[in-house]
């Protein structure tokens, strides 16, 4: 992130990457858990986003379906 120069020097952009592994995971899910993350479950998210600009950005990593971990609930 970036933060202004001057005092109180709170952060004015923040860039946020989620990586999420699974088998099959279909993008549009991605960015609809990001996206109700960023609106509704995350407070942190909401009280930043009145002082800076946060953009998101992610990557999907497929995994083989025994590489998966078995605490993942995937099978």
């Amino acid at each position: 992130g970036e933060r202004r120069d001057e005092m109180p020097r709170y952060y004015t952009d923040i860039e946020m990457h989620f990586v999420v592994e699974g088998t099959g995971v279909k993008e549009s899910h991605v960015v609809r858990a990001i996206d109700l993350a960023m609106t509704k479950y995350c407070s942190a998210s909401a009280q930043l986003a009145a002082l800076a600009e946060i953009k998101t950005s992610f990557e999907i990593i497929e995994v083989q379906p025994d590489t998966v971990p078995p605490w993942s609930g995937q099978k």
